[in-house]
């Protein structure tokens, strides 16, 4: 996935309040200051990732792009078990900074039992919502002026 302006990039930041997930070829998106300045930084960053259907069935997988590896999951392009259970839903992930780490960590959760794999996503997210149900939205934003007590006199 590729973004084509600074705008699309910093709308998908307010949307997801999260700079971590927007690794792609080998780069991850770190906002500037305020939230107005976007700038590139090298480091790679690896997810392991729960996607759920309404029903919640799960899926556990690892991915170097999780914006894009969501975006399939929705658009029904995943594999055939998320497509014929209709899991589209991003109900939990966790980064890493390398793949390794990454791989044992899905290994690991893929082991567990459901129960255990239910209290990991309580833990973070006890509603179950959709975590990128608003990833790639147009976000309107709105710019009030800082009110002044004092008027600072011209010349």
């Amino acid at each position: 996935m590729s973004f084509r302006t600074a705008s699309a990039v910093r709308n998908l930041l307010l949307c997801t309040g999260d700079s971590s997930i927007l690794c792609d070829a080998g780069h991850s998106l770190v906002s500037g200051g305020r939230g107005t300045n976007v700038t590139m930084s090298h480091a790679r960053r690896y997810f392991v990732y729960m996607m759920s259907s309404k029903s919640r069935t799960l899926y556990v997988g690892v991915t170097g792009s999780l914006i894009a590896r969501v975006f399939r999951h929705k658009a029904g392009e995943g594999g055939g078990f998320t497509r014929k259970y209709r899991v589209n839903r991003l109900v939990w992930y966790q980064s890493f900074e390398h793949v390794g780490n990454a791989i044992a960590r899905e290994t690991e959760i893929k082991a567990w039992r459901r129960e255990k794999k239910l209290a990991l996503i309580f833990e973070k997210n006890p509603t179950w919502e959709d975590i990128a149900a608003d990833w790639g939205k147009q976000v309107a934003l709105q710019y009030a002026p800082p009110e002044c007590d004092k008027q600072v006199p011209h010349g």
